[in-house]
């Protein structure tokens, strides 16, 4: 799905579990930041991703943001 797509699913309500390693740091930020409160999404295979990107993404979203590291 692409970027868009998916923000128009958590903008609703809507929690995602994706596979971070088909998205940039910027795509996945953009993403979260127009989740709800309430919402959850789970980003899967963030191995390749710093603790400052990570840290990044996380400090823009509205809800849950789960960090799959394996």
């Amino acid at each position: 799905m692409t970027t868009s797509q998916l923000q128009a699913i958590v903008s609703v309500g809507g929690g995602l579990s994706i596979d971070a390693s088909k998205y940039t740091t910027t795509q996945l930020q953009s993403i979260v930041s127009v989740s709800k409160e309430n919402s959850t999404i789970i980003l899967n295979n963030c191995n390749r991703f710093t603790t400052s990107q990570l840290q990044a993404i996380a400090s823009v979203s509205k809800g849950n943001v789960i960090f799959n590291l394996m």
